[in-house]
């Protein structure tokens, strides 16, 4: 592909072709100053929603990934029982280790850390420490504010 961003052709700024040729992005403009408050609002509660992920959490989860993505193509390789049982194992290392970072919102990592972490590990992510009922109690009170009663 030639050219870069925004049809920038020294191609200095980073680009992907999904970005380029995929995604269908508008944008729009808002003056209206109540408006533009009430969008503000909704955009930080609903961001409010997720939590921070420091970059020693997100290093951590990157080695994480590549050791068990290593793992799990030798085991595919070699189709051991032996090799097997390590997987296994450290798998379940992996898991727990998972359930003490908080939820990645957005990193490229992300999609390798979810076809690693199985039988839905990356709740407990998502869960930064809180219990479901409190994720849904966050949610309820996010769709409350935003909606009014329903």
């Amino acid at each position: 592909m030639r050219g870069g961003w925004g049809g920038d052709p020294s191609g200095r700024r980073p680009h992907t072709e999904h970005g380029l040729l995929w995604n269908y992005e508008y944008g729009i403009r808002i003056t209206d100053p109540a408006c533009v408050c009430q969008l503000r609002e909704d955009l930080l509660a609903y961001g409010k929603l997720g939590s921070l992920v420091s970059r020693t959490e997100v290093e951590r989860l990157t080695q994480i990934a590549s050791s068990l993505k290593a793992l799990r193509q030798r085991v595919e390789r070699e189709a051991t029982k032996k090799l097997a049982d390590a997987f296994r194992h450290c798998l379940d290392e992996a898991e727990t280790k998972l359930s003490s970072f908080v939820f990645l919102k957005q990193h490229h990592h992300y999609q390798n850390i979810v076809a690693i972490a199985r039988r839905n590990s990356i709740m407990s992510i998502r869960a930064s420490g809180k219990t479901t009922n409190g994720i849904f109690a966050d949610t309820i009170v996010y769709l409350l504010r935003k909606y009014g009663p329903m």
